[in-house]
C-alpha cells in the first residue's frame, strides 16, 4: 500500500512540476513552443529522453492550444472578409499544430523515435509557414 501511495504521489509531483501558468500574450505564447520545440529537436533521437520528450510534448499541445485564443498583429490590422478568412486560416494552422503535438506525444509514449523525427519536421514546417503568413518582419 506504501509503494502504490508513493508511485501515485510522485506522477502527481510530476504532473504538477510540469503545470506552468500559461503565457499572457501570443509573442510569450510562441517563445514557449519554441522553447519546447528546441528541447524535442535536441534530444529526439534519444530513446533514453522519451518520457521526458513526451512531457514536454504535452506542453507543445497546451500552449498551441492556448495560443488559438490571442491573433497575430497582422490579422488584427486586416477587415471584414479578409479578417474572417486569415483567422479561420491561422486557427486551422493552429489546430493542425495540436494534432501534430499530440501524434507526437504518442510516437514518443510508444518509443517511435523515428516517427518522432518525421513529426519534427512537419512542425518545422508548419512553423515557417505560419510565420511567413503571419509573423511581422
Amino acid at each position: 500500500m506504501k509503494q502504490i501511495f508513493l508511485a501515485i504521489f510522485t506522477l502527481v509531483s510530476l504532473n504538477l512540476s510540469h503545470a506552468q501558468t500559461l503565457p499572457a500574450d501570443l509573442k510569450e505564447t510562441m517563445k514557449a513552443i519554441g522553447a519546447d520545440m528546441k528541447k524535442l529537436m535536441a534530444q529526439s533521437s534519444n530513446a533514453a529522453a522519451n518520457a521526458d520528450s513526451a512531457t514536454i510534448s504535452q506542453d507543445l499541445v497546451r500552449l498551441a492550444t492556448h495560443a488559438k485564443q490571442f491573433l497575430p498583429d497582422t490579422i488584427k490590422s486586416l477587415s471584414g472578409d479578409k479578417r474572417g478568412a486569415a483567422e479561420t486560416d491561422y486557427r486551422q494552422q493552429l489546430s493542425q499544430v495540436v494534432q501534430m503535438g499530440s501524434d507526437l506525444n504518442l510516437a514518443f509514449s510508444s518509443n517511435d523515435n523515428g516517427k518522432a523525427a518525421m513529426i519534427l519536421k512537419q512542425l518545422n514546417q508548419s512553423k515557417r509557414e505560419g510565420h511567413s503568413a503571419y509573423k511581422e518582419n
